[in-house]
């Protein structure tokens, strides 16, 4: 095990994040802080019996290029041999007409997509690049 992963799971275990068995819902964005995440949890899942499922939400801010994260985090899932969740929204149009910035917009959009993913089903924690 790497030194990294050491540090992650010590971490993990210190902080009491996460428990044996427990399902998990990463919310994975294609940054390469959510990726490392991915990445971590995945190796670290087999010795804890985590059950994983992927996440991403596709803002449609940025493109194409939104569309290649999305097509990133659904190709490592996959390859992972991982269940995948994706959603997407226009960002803009939706502050637009809430009358609400771009951010609080996204943010609302995301909660709203992962919500459903994670309350009352297998999935009760959402850990993200910043979070868990």
């Amino acid at each position: 095990m790497t030194d990294l992963l050491q540090r992650v799971e010590k971490s993990i275990q210190n902080r009491r994040l996460l428990k044996h068995g427990q399902a998990i819902l990463i919310g994975v964005s294609g940054g390469l802080d959510s990726m490392v995440l991915l990445h971590s949890l995945h190796e670290l899942s087999s010795r804890h019996q985590w059950k994983l499922t992927v996440a991403h939400f596709n803002h449609q801010l940025r493109g194409r290029s939104s569309d290649a994260d999305e097509k990133l985090v659904r190709q490592t899932a996959a390859a992972m041999r991982l269940p995948f969740a994706a959603g997407r929204a226009n960002v803009k149009e939706f502050a637009k007409n809430e009358k609400l910035s771009i951010e609080m917009a996204a943010r609302k959009l995301r909660h709203d997509f992962f919500r459903p993913h994670g309350e009352g089903t297998q999935n009760p924690c959402h850990c993200t690049g910043t979070s868990c």
